[in-house]
């Protein structure tokens, strides 16, 4: 179990290695959180690309500027949306989580691939009082996400 406090606004700079699921996270994390992130990293890849297309469908604002992303992070993002997650894992795994926490109603679709894998994940935040409609296999892509928010003081995924 991880225990994660609170930041403090403060300035600082990372260098984000050229991986795709670090970069991934880095985007997630500097999306969520109020203020501009600059990540400094190549050429994306498809998987980095889909969870872009994700962010701004929630309104998210991003930038391209040469040497990188710029990411203006918000905590007041859409509560509807539709969000097609492509083949990117990361993006698979944590936006569900993330919004069923914040609440709203959300439709998820993914790539013929990422159909085929189970997403365990699921079943957990129905049992928290979320509501997962299958839109195809049970515990897979495509499904619509209802949360009025997750107010569980512990939630262990």
């Amino acid at each position: 179990m991880y225990t994660v406090s609170k930041l403090k606004k403060q300035r600082f700079s990372v260098e984000v290695p050229a991986s795709k699921s670090i970069l991934n996270r880095a985007l997630l994390l500097s999306a969520f959180t109020e203020g501009d992130t600059l990540l400094r990293c190549g050429r994306l890849c498809d998987d980095s690309e889909a969870l872009l297309s994700c962010l701004t469908a929630l309104g998210i604002e991003t930038e391209r500027p040469p040497e990188g992303i710029l990411v203006h992070g918000t905590r007041e993002f859409s509560h509807f949306g539709t969000l097609d997650v492509g083949s990117a894992g990361t993006a698979a795994r944590f936006l569900p989580p993330i919004l069923a926490f914040r609440g709203g109603e959300y439709e998820f679709r993914a790539s013929a691939q990422m159909t085929e894998r189970p997403m365990e994940i699921l079943p957990l935040l129905a049992s928290l009082g979320v509501e997962i409609e299958y839109l195809g296999n049970a515990g897979h892509f495509p499904f619509r996400l209802v949360s009025k928010g997750i107010s569980a003081e512990k939630a262990e995924i």
